[in-house]
């Protein structure tokens, strides 16, 4: 794309504050699962470095990592029955919109998992999302 101009969010603090929403959430830490967006979108790599940085020395892992190309949000259900098959001891997902949280969330839902805490954002804004 050939642009004059490219006005966007801070991208990496994104990641930060979704991190640490996940550990305010979680306080005793466990296991998390990261459902990106498109691996080939130059914000989701901001966004999941500001993630990764907030999680430093905290008691929350990543077990499972998942990359939806071109946004699709079908895909993040998809990622979340893949990281059900790694573990089911989790305590958290971080979603990279609300799209993907939505997914995320009827995944959780149908494997009677409702006690996890999953995050989004969409245009900008943060949505911590509880279930």
């Amino acid at each position: 794309i050939n642009a004059d101009l490219y006005i966007t969010i801070d991208n990496e603090k994104v990641g930060t504050l979704m991190g640490e929403a996940l550990m305010q959430a979680c306080p005793d830490g466990g296991n998390i699962f990261a459902i990106n967006g498109s691996p080939t979108d130059k914000n989701v790599d901001e966004v999941v470095r500001g993630f990764n940085k907030a999680l430093e020395g905290s008691n929350l892992n990543v077990v499972y990592t998942g990359y939806c190309d071109n946004w699709l949000a079908e895909l993040a259900g998809n990622h979340v029955n893949k990281g059900l098959e790694v573990t089911r001891d989790i305590v958290g997902v971080m979603c990279g919109n609300d799209d993907l949280a939505s997914q995320a969330v009827k995944v959780l839902s149908e494997n009677r998992l409702a006690e996890w805490k999953v995050c989004g954002i969409q245009r900008g804004f943060f949505h911590p999302v509880r279930i």
